[in-house]
């Protein structure tokens, strides 16, 4: 997965999946689906 070596590389505090599915979180990986990005 590219966002787990950008996470592993630069290391931020959190971070911000776009993706397909429901909310969630894994960690300090924060899940936010499609529909809702203009909440960003």
């Amino acid at each position: 997965m590219v966002y787990k070596h950008f996470i592993k590389l630069y290391q931020p505090e959190k971070a911000v999946r776009l993706s397909e599915r429901n909310f969630g979180t894994d960690g300090n990986i924060y899940a936010v689906s499609l529909y809702a990005a203009f909440c960003i």
